[in-house]
């Protein structure tokens, strides 16, 4: 059980926390993680944070919404957890 981040998911992920901002589904209280959310970016093909600065807020924020929204997904289908 888990979820694999790679760089055919990580794109998906970012993108799901980046909607549900925008359509203000979420909130994120933490300054650091808005900080971190402004300095990600597209760089040669990748998502990453820019040179100098962290990005596993993000991660972790995207990570905590996918589990979220596939707990909520689960459930409403009816499908048994592991």
């Amino acid at each position: 059980m888990g979820f694999d981040t790679n760089p055919k998911t990580k794109p998906l992920i970012i993108g799901n926390l980046a909607d549900s901002i925008i359509f203000e589904t979420t909130g994120i209280k933490s300054n650091r993680s808005v900080e971190q959310l402004y300095t990600y970016i597209w760089k040669n093909g990748k998502m990453m944070p820019l040179s100098g600065y962290a990005g596993d807020l993000v991660i972790a924020n995207a990570l905590a919404l996918e589990g979220r929204r596939t707990i909520k997904f689960r459930s409403s289908i009816n499908v048994p957890h592991r």
